[in-house]
């Protein structure tokens, strides 16, 4: 029996040679089907992204033979060698249509390098992501990209810890809030240097950096280099970094709403496209669930703490 990444391969070699709008709807709907084999099976992201990008490169090659938005007159042939009324009757959805000359319009080269953007952050492909650029959800809260936590997030991490100690992923101007004893900027290394105490962190959101950083607040709180941690992330429960850090979680608050941060006038601005958590590290869970329980859903983890 042919298995689902065996079709997709298939696909994807057809849609090398597909020459027709047949052939390539054709495509374009096995890779629906695959996707939604993927998420029902739990197959992971990289099943359902796999499915995702064949599907997008064949909406690119449909959206290349479509015709303009508004054609002068019904029936008459679109700028890309297609009659219109052929086109809207194996896709009726005008939406759609309009997805795809989008898609089209992106040279491949570009397309090709936002597909790898949203795989390398371990990202859901969508049509939205590609066509707004493969961009990060949000640029990270210190650093060089000068966004910044909210003070009252930083203020229930203080509470919830007693002080912070140590900001690995930091800025000057990102510890006038966070009131570190310790941090570091881009320009440091936090990876290379010895953390301490209580760790306030808020990682660069693009990969491999936050892979490296969950590792390496992970590790540091398993050899006790790190007495406790909180860490504001994207709530991306699917990626091997997440999971890495939920391993030695006591507790979790998902956030209400996502998280406005700050410009470096201190204006709202920067909202990601999706939810955040705060995952917290350490032997104090009640007082961590207290400092944060009016700010969303605090769940208790599996790491080793004492009540």
């Amino acid at each position: 029996m042919i298995t689902a990444n065996e079709k997709l391969n298939q696909a994807e070699q057809w849609l090398a040679e597909a020459k027709t709008l047949d052939e390539l709807k054709q495509i374009h709907d096995i890779a629906i089907a695959a996707d939604a084999y993927a998420k029902a099976h739990r197959l992971g992201l990289q099943a359902e992204n796999h499915a995702m990008e064949i599907r997008l490169l064949a909406a690119r090659r449909i959206g290349d033979l479509c015709p303009p938005p508004e054609p002068k007159e019904a029936g008459a042939k679109g700028g890309r060698g297609r009659k219109a009324p052929e086109i809207r009757e194996a896709f009726p959805e005008s939406q759609r249509l309009s997805e795809f000359r989008k898609l089209a319009d992106i040279p491949m080269p570009e397309f090709k390098e936002r597909i790898e953007e949203l795989k390398a952050r371990e990202e859901k492909i969508t049509y939205n992501k590609l066509l707004s650029g493969g961009k990060p959800h949000v640029a990270h809260a210190s650093g060089e990209n000068e966004w910044y936590t909210p003070p009252e997030i930083i203020i229930a991490a203080r509470q919830a810890m007693g002080e912070i100690d140590c900001d690995p992923a930091s800025s000057q101007k990102a510890n006038d809030v966070v009131r570190a004893k310790r941090y570091f900027t881009a320009d440091d290394n936090g990876l290379e240097k010895r953390w301490n105490g209580n760790v306030w962190m808020n990682p660069p959101y693009a990969q491999p950096l936050i892979s490296k950083f969950a590792n390496a607040i992970a590790e540091k709180y398993e050899a006790r280099e790190i007495k406790q941690a909180c860490i504001l992330v994207n709530n991306a429960t699917e990626t091997e970094w997440f999971q890495r850090m939920l391993i030695f979680a006591s507790a979790v608050c998902f956030l209400r709403g996502r998280v406005k941060f700050l410009d470096p006038e201190g204006q709202p601005s920067g909202a990601p496209l999706q939810g955040q958590a705060v995952i917290y590290l350490g032997e104090n869970p009640r007082g961590f669930a207290n400092a944060f329980f009016e700010m969303g859903i605090i769940l208790y983890g599996q790491g080793n703490h004492t009540e």
